[in-house]
């Protein structure tokens, strides 16, 4: 494999958000939870033209957020977005498509979000609460799950379903 990992442009928009659903599609849904890949596709089907194009904008690297991706052949295959808030910093999202994950792709992209993040505040991130492959992927790295409630416009799903997210803290240095 040729993986490169480079800082996303918004022209890196429609694949990234074709990475965003195929993990979507492969992570999230749960009977328990009654989570449907129907509702999941229907998150992403009924994304207006608004919200499509606050994420494209959201890819222009600033100051105080950055994206990066990992390509495969020139193919986005993972991403990972990155935000320096005022009192701590936020890792927004990570994700690798099913057929790259455990290959070290999430690994390499958090380490260049991370040092651009730096150590000086802590990082926080929200993860759904049973993806457990992806926190226990945070905790090899440093990061701790807290016991605050968190909810999110992201958690609401257009059938009514929940999705439970925790939140994890890697600690400043």
């Amino acid at each position: 494999m040729d993986i490169i990992i480079r800082k996303a442009t918004p022209n890196d928009y429609e694949e990234i958000n074709h990475v965003r659903r195929i993990t979507w599609l492969d992570t999230y849904p749960n009977q328990n939870l009654d989570i449907t890949k129907e509702e999941i596709e229907a998150k992403f089907n009924n994304m207006t033209k608004e919200g499509h194009d606050l994420w494209r904008k959201s890819l222009e690297a600033s100051e105080s957020s950055c994206s990066w991706v990992a390509t495969n052949n020139n193919k986005i295959v993972g991403f990972c977005r990155a935000r320096k808030k005022r009192s701590f910093n936020e890792i927004g999202a990570t994700y690798i498509l099913p057929e790259y994950q455990g290959r070290g792709m999430g690994k390499l992209l958090l380490t260049e979000a991370l040092s651009w993040l730096g150590s000086d505040k802590n990082i926080h991130l929200t993860v759904a609460a049973y993806n457990t492959r992806a926190i226990r992927f945070y905790e090899e790295r440093g990061f701790v799950k807290t016991s605050k409630e968190v909810g999110s416009k992201v958690c609401q799903l257009p059938f009514g379903s929940i999705m439970p997210e925790c939140e994890m803290v890697k600690a400043a240095e």
